[in-house]
């Protein structure tokens, strides 16, 4: 089957998807949230402090009371200043007047990085560490240790204190942003906080800081589902990148590449590369989990396809060397464990599992020297394979001697899959058997995300 003709439609599918940043920032008001308690060392003694006034001693007896903060390199808790140089405080150590639903930082970090909030899920902020950095303080490139399956994204809340340097540079897939605290928060004109939420495969750093205290607060971020947040006030924000659901333009590209009679005659496989990593349970090998984790466009891929009844399974890329072929399974092997020269000899005597990728466009795999019949399905790719995809490379990051998270290696480790979109003939396109109530993307609610979007880009 030729591609040609309706290669202008994949591209159309893969522009669709935009390139929106992975994280979200903002500022309001400190106003009377600066209050904090912290308890000194082993004798219990209390400290107070108020970042709305805190002057440079106060600072100093916060630092003071921080332990040294460690980092974790790959299964290993370790103390390094050559990497990392800053203070902690674990939260049985401090208690903070912030409240960041009421001061609306919730509801804006959901709206901004939740993908397909409409169909309830949430996320869970729970409140981790305290951080100072100090003059000459720094944190080189790491990317946060996932500790669950449903880990989302970090929060970081950056206080008023006066600094210098320290600006938080977060990189994913090529690009670079930096975020400088000092810079936002010098120019409000009464005590703020600013925040920064990202997804959590996002690789960041912190700068050394120059002069100072930067003082922080950082929540781990957790999916939940069959929640739906209050109606809380939007909070004023500083729009350093603003991003816009795109479900209605990806929809209609969707929508008008099936209308292609030529495209899957006999049904296949629409296939993306993710753009985000997500955390894997090492003990268990069902990867459905990551279809309620999804970030960003990845979620947009999900959501959509369901609206057309569309089956979306996360799939695992294995190449087949005696073959040359890859193949596509739908969950995770004890891959230490196991050699399997022929994987596609392996699908034929094992289960119905997996299947042999076509590329459509490319000649038809021959598998005359296998006595049992090999699955086969024609796949297009609109987002391209990744190195992390495929397992000629490492799947897996989490317990490699060069990998640096915020704390050592847990039961989870981050890994990158593919999200196969199951598509019928012309005629009988919907694949998914049934859609649950609460993922169903409604006309209305595209429109509505859309007009968000439009809205984001007019201010």
């Amino acid at each position: 089957m030729a591609t040609q003709h309706f290669q202008p439609k994949v591209d159309a599918l893969f522009a669709a998807l935009g390139k929106r940043p992975p994280f979200c920032t903002g500022v309001t008001s400190l106003d009377n949230h600066g209050v904090l308690f912290y308890r000194k060392g082993e004798n219990r003694d209390a400290g107070y402090l108020n970042f709305a006034s805190a002057d440079e001693e106060a600072l100093q007896d916060l630092s003071a009371a921080c332990d040294l903060a460690s980092f974790g390199h790959g299964q290993q808790t370790v103390y390094d200043e050559t990497y990392r140089k800053a203070r902690k405080l674990d939260t049985d150590r401090f208690a903070s007047m912030i409240d960041i639903h009421s001061s609306g930082i919730a509801q804006h970090v959901s709206d901004e990085l939740l993908e397909g909030k409409n169909f309830k899920r949430t996320l869970r902020f729970e409140l981790y560490k305290l951080n100072v950095y100090e003059k000459d303080s720094f944190f080189k490139p790491h990317t946060d240790t996932p500790r669950a399956e449903n880990m989302f994204g970090s929060l970081v809340i950056t206080f008023p204190t006066p600094h210098v340097g320290g600006a938080l540079v977060l990189r994913h897939n090529g690009d670079e942003w930096a975020v400088d605290s000092s810079s936002i928060l010098s120019q409000q004109s009464k005590p703020s906080i600013c925040f920064i939420a990202f997804y959590s495969d996002v690789e960041h750093e912190v700068l050394p800081l120059q002069s100072g205290h930067r003082v922080t607060l950082t929540y781990n971020l957790y999916i939940e589902k069959s929640k739906l947040y209050s109606e809380i006030p939007q909070l004023p924000t500083i729009p350093i990148h603003k991003s816009a659901p795109d479900c209605l333009v990806f929809k209609t590209a969707l929508n008008d590449f099936l209308q292609d009679p030529d495209v899957f005659p006999n049904g296949g496989v629409l296939a993306f590369g993710l753009r985000f990593k997500y955390p894997i349970i090492l003990s268990e090998t069902n990867l459905e989990q990551i279809i309620h984790v999804l970030k960003g466009c990845d979620a947009t891929i999900k959501d959509v396809a369901h609206s057309l009844s569309l089956e979306v399974v996360p799939e695992v890329l294995i190449h087949d060397n005696e073959n040359g072929v890859d193949v596509m399974y739908p969950q995770l092997c004890d891959w230490d464990g196991i050699h399997i020269a022929s994987w596609a000899e392996y699908l034929a005597e094992k289960d119905d599992l997996g299947f042999v990728v076509h590329e459509v466009g490319e000649p038809e795999p021959d598998f005359d020297n296998l006595d049992e019949e090999v699955k086969v399905k024609d796949v297009i790719w609109v987002t391209p394979k990744t190195r992390f995809t495929n397992f000629k490379a490492t799947f897996l990051r989490g317990g490699e001697d060069d990998y640096y998270g915020n704390e050592a290696g847990i039961t989870c480790v981050y890994g990158s899959v593919v999200l196969a979109v199951m598509v019928g003939p012309p005629g009988h396109r919907e694949t998914l058997q049934e859609i649950p109530k609460r993922e169903k993307l409604h006309e209305r609610d595209i429109y509505e995300l859309d007009r968000r979007g439009s809205d984001l880009e007019s201010d």
